[in-house]
């Protein structure tokens, strides 16, 4: 069981800082969601903040995406259009990032054959 003010801290943590989530799963938890992705934190950064401009504002770039994205090409009022090598890339990113996430988290809890099991057996059942 968490403590209240840690499991606090996690309902209020915004996910579109990825540094400082990163930051919190390693310190709770130990899962180091980022490992061996240094060359690659700026651009998932960039596209965190996207997306919450995306969900946030239709698009349109905000001074604080300009501000702390990095992003030189875009400016305050523009929508942004994604490129599909950016969704390329990002897809391939998170897909590296949901392996490390994996791997840690069943460091914590291992993987039990019987749930395993009961899982297949019920969408066995669930399938007929």
């Amino acid at each position: 069981p968490m403590k209240e003010a840690r499991r606090n801290q996690l309902e209020q943590l915004l996910f579109h800082n990825l540094e400082k989530f990163d930051e919190m799963l390693k310190s709770f938890f130990g899962i180091n969601l980022l490992q061996g992705m240094e060359q690659e934190r700026n651009f998932l950064k960039m596209m965190f903040l996207r997306r919450h401009v995306y969900e946030h504002n239709g698009g349109v770039v905000t001074e604080r995406y300009v501000r702390e994205s990095g992003d030189q090409s875009v400016e305050e009022g523009v929508i942004i259009r994604e490129k599909p090598d950016n969704a390329h890339k990002l897809i391939g990113q998170l897909n590296r990032m949901i392996t490390t996430f994996n791997k840690d988290f069943n460091e914590i809890f291992p993987l039990e054959e019987f749930c395993i099991q009961i899982e297949k057996d019920r969408r066995s059942r669930m399938n007929k």
